[in-house]
């Protein structure tokens, strides 16, 4: 069965043959779909025969992305890691339930996710009521601390930069503002630069992945990794 909407030449697979949608009807029956089909060739490219799936690959793709696997909050706060969910590489907004691997550093508590104790604990992330949606449930290390001060911070901006282009990147905190004061460096100069807080891809056709370094004022540092692609 198709898991996106169904519209005339949608394809089914049934008892391992391939059907096609020539007409449908959604509306004389409430909650009902009657279609015509006729039969169609199978494509061994985008057919899935094992799994009963047709056209694979117009199936909606969702992934969970996390910008720092680790996160800092404060004692007694709301944990609301830093995330996001794209569908077919759109951003969208999505729930996500969490499992803490440690309850007595965070737990669920009226439906939301608190630190309850100082300590490190490994929250697995996965999208919520999706069931039925192909997805790798993500892993955030988190480390609870009795010093409101210190927060979780991630680095924002794109994860790849093209040969000879640059792009710009800011040190954000988990209530949402960028950080001050931050100095940046790379890596590696044979692959990029970096000014200020932008970083230059390099010009010399030189491929790689460059980790981009974010210290603050008070000495905390971040990291992300860049991909160094080519030009076209």
């Amino acid at each position: 069965m198709p898991r996106y909407p169904i519209e005339r030449a949608t394809n089914f697979i049934i008892e391992e043959e391939s059907w096609k949608v020539i007409e449908y009807d959604q509306t004389s029956v409430p909650g009902v779909i009657y279609l015509s089909l006729t039969e169609n060739k199978i494509n061994l490219m985008y057919d899935d025969l094992q799994n009963k799936i047709a056209d694979i690959d117009k199936r909606a793709k969702y992934e969970l992305l996390l910008p720092d696997t680790i996160q800092r909050f404060a004692l007694n706060s709301i944990i609301e890691p830093v995330y996001t969910i794209t569908k077919n590489g759109v951003p969208i907004p999505m729930e996500v339930e969490y499992i803490s691997s440690d309850r007595k550093v965070a737990r669920i508590i009226d439906n939301k996710l608190m630190a309850v104790g100082a300590g490190a604990a490994d929250i697995e992330l996965k999208l919520k009521n999706c069931d039925d949606i192909d997805q790798q449930p993500l892993t955030l290390h988190i480390e609870v601390t009795e010093n409101p001060t210190e927060y979780s911070c991630y680095i924002k901006g794109p994860d790849t930069i093209r040969l000879d282009r640059k792009a710009t990147y800011e040190l954000v905190g988990s209530d949402g503002h960028v950080v001050p004061e931050v100095i940046f460096t790379v890596s590696d100069l044979t692959l990029a630069t970096v000014v200020d807080n932008e970083v230059f891809a390099n010009k010399k056709n030189v491929l790689g992945t460059v980790t981009l370094t974010a210290t603050t004022s008070n000495n905390l540092v971040f990291t992300k990794d860049i991909r160094i692609i080519p030009l076209w």
